[in-house]
């Protein structure tokens, strides 16, 4: 065998095999951690609205269950909201945690807030996944935005893309 081919007495291709296995069983580490992180379900709700405009409302009954509140014309305390049950899996719940994750969420102060804006979208996050807690709310404000926009995201698809803005 030539010398080219051998490094620390195993050839080439078994070098390359063992580094992508070694790859994915430290992904498959990484995600276990970010899932066990965010297991189990302790609290889950979350709401975004304004005054002249549509409001929505999520909280979780329960690991595999959310109750989802939409309406179109005000918040989700007057006439005409609609309520919808959605059932939740544990790989959606994975990937949500993932997400939030990535997004620092765990990060995001308790409040903010820009009183300059009167009569604008009010917004609320509250949940708590193991030992990660989060309450934070604000008012024509937000954590930065592309992030807050993730966020926004990621519950839409774990409401299985129903409106959540």
């Amino acid at each position: 065998m030539r010398s080219h081919e051998r490094n620390n007495g195993l050839p080439m291709k078994s070098k390359l095999l063992l580094r992508a296995v070694l790859s994915l069983s430290s992904l498959a580490a990484t995600t276990s951690a970010v899932a066990a992180d965010c297991a189990p379900l302790a609290r889950f709700e979350v709401a975004i609205g304004g005054f002249f405009g549509p409001s929505f409302e999520v909280r979780a009954e329960g690991p595999a269950q959310l109750v989802y509140r939409a309406n179109r014309h005000s918040f989700v305390t007057a006439p005409g909201t609609k309520q919808t049950k959605i059932k939740v899996s544990p790989a959606q719940w994975r990937a949500f945690c993932a997400e939030i994750e990535d997004i620092g969420v765990w990060s995001w102060k308790s409040r903010y807030e820009n009183s300059s804006v009167n009569d604008g979208t009010k917004w609320s996050v509250r949940m708590q996944f193991g030992a990660n807690t989060l309450d934070a709310s604000g008012y024509n404000a937000y954590p930065e935005q592309e992030r807050f926009n993730r966020f926004l995201r990621a519950v839409r698809e774990l409401i299985g893309g129903r409106e959540f803005r």
